[in-house]
């Protein structure tokens, strides 16, 4: 068994490989799928997998014709800025964008899912709302983090929490109040919550019970 553990690790490596370069977007008539999967900002050493707002953003670019986008993620998070940027080129597609979060949806994630004109969820999803958060500088750098880096930090994040609130209050159905106290709560959020709070419109299979209580999504 010992002796097959290089070939086993090299064959997961060359796994991650092609994942890598799989395509991001597949194009089916008027329909443009993207399947996002991964950490975002940065890539699954063991899978491959990763989100990145590059290639999405010139997947969009390209079929920028396309009647309807439909974005699934599965990821904890990840990059906030590459997360952003991810949510802004879904709102700034021409298409009907329909998100929907698979097994996990965390963090910078919700903001893509955030992005949709209809998002859904599955009834075992897990869908949790946090801050930003930044890692302590390493130990051979503190003695040179001074309380003004330290303020920069902090002003960083307090900026970052207020844009990452302000898309939530705008795109759902709580106030700010709401969201503000849920990013500092370590919980998932209960479907039903999530649902009550407009960060998901239904679960996924009840898009046409949904269309006809509220009408097609909201650009």
């Amino acid at each position: 068994m010992t002796k097959n553990r290089p070939r086993l690790a090299a064959a997961r490596r060359m796994m991650a490989k092609l994942v890598a370069a799989a395509p991001v977007a597949i194009r089916r008539g008027d329909e443009l799928r993207l399947d996002l999967e991964g950490p975002i900002g940065d890539r699954d050493p063991k899978t491959g997998k990763g989100i990145f707002a590059a290639p999405i953003e010139a997947a969009l670019k390209a079929h920028s014709d396309a009647q309807f986008v439909e974005i699934t993620i599965d990821s904890a998070g990840g990059a906030l800025d590459e997360a952003m940027k991810i949510y802004r080129a879904l709102r700034a597609a021409r298409g009907f964008v329909t998100t929907t979060a698979g097994s996990q949806c965390s963090s910078a994630a919700s903001l893509i899912l955030m992005g949709g004109d209809l998002r859904m969820a599955y009834a075992k999803s897990q869908i949790l709302l946090h801050g930003v958060e930044i890692k302590g500088p390493p130990e051979s750098e503190r003695q040179r983090w001074t309380a003004e880096k330290y303020t920069k930090l902090a002003q960083y994040i307090e900026r970052s929490d207020k844009e990452i609130v302000d898309i939530y209050a705008k795109r759902g159905f709580f106030g700010r109040e709401w969201f503000e106290r849920e990013l500092k709560n370590e919980n998932p959020l209960r479907i039903e919550t999530a649902q009550a709070c407009g960060i998901i419109h239904c679960l996924a299979g009840e898009e046409s019970r949904h269309a006809r209580t509220f009408g097609p999504g909201i650009r």
